[in-house]
């Protein structure tokens, strides 16, 4: 839930997003980078108003006004938000509302995983695998976890317990080319090569491009 929707769909319409949008020269236009916008519909979501072509200042921007009363806000409304932060990698302020949300809710398993997302991404890599270890403990089957988990302790070449959270999400349904090749990473560095060879050639048939 995100407050504010119509509020958003308003601001839009004040820079220049409105049904004429189509047919008006962007010169004639109170904002010129809304050229391509067609009409915003009342449900829009700051993400929605990328494919509106307006500038990210000015999603930012919306995302905050409509956001004005935030003593108010439930726990779900900062995860929506640093989730959408995220996809615009604004990685700072997208960490700022998980915390945010974490605060509210401390057992959000789902927001300690996207805030380990933002924190691989800031390269805070020590602290995003307790994030990714904290969303397991809240919620036991989460092979997306594991796989970050595995896959960041990987890049830290802790190649033992890269390899447990790795099996782990390939446990879980986590079957893909990509797992299997860091497994076999994990073994080989390991000193295990036969092992690690078998991985390998299971990422191969699964079409992994190395």
């Amino acid at each position: 839930h995100i407050p504010g929707k119509v509020t958003i769909a308003e601001y839009l319409f004040q820079k220049g997003a409105n049904s004429n949008a189509r047919t008006l020269a962007p010169k004639e236009l109170p904002h010129r980078q809304a050229y391509l916008a067609r009409r915003v519909p009342g449900n829009a979501t700051p993400i929605d108003l990328l494919d509106y072509a307006l500038p990210i200042d000015t999603v930012m921007q919306a995302l905050l006004d409509t956001n004005a009363s935030r003593s108010s806000m439930l726990a779900a409304d900062f995860f929506e938000n640093g989730t959408q932060l995220l996809k615009m990698k604004l990685y700072d302020p997208a960490l700022v509302e998980f915390n945010k949300c974490l605060k509210r809710e401390p057992e959000f398993a789902e927001a300690y995983y996207y805030r380990g997302m933002a924190k691989q991404k800031l390269s805070m890599t020590e602290s995003a695998i307790i994030d990714f270890r904290q969303a397991v403990e809240f919620r036991s089957f989460y092979p997306e976890a594991w796989f970050e988990a595995g896959k960041t302790r990987l890049d830290l070449e802790n190649f033992p317990e890269a390899e447990i959270n790795l099996t782990k999400a390939l446990s879980q349904g986590y079957r893909t080319p990509e797992v299997h090749y860091l497994i076999g990473i994990s073994k080989v560095r390991q000193g295990r090569y036969e092992e690690g060879c078998q991985d390998f050639q299971t990422a191969k048939e699964l079409n992994h491009p190395n």
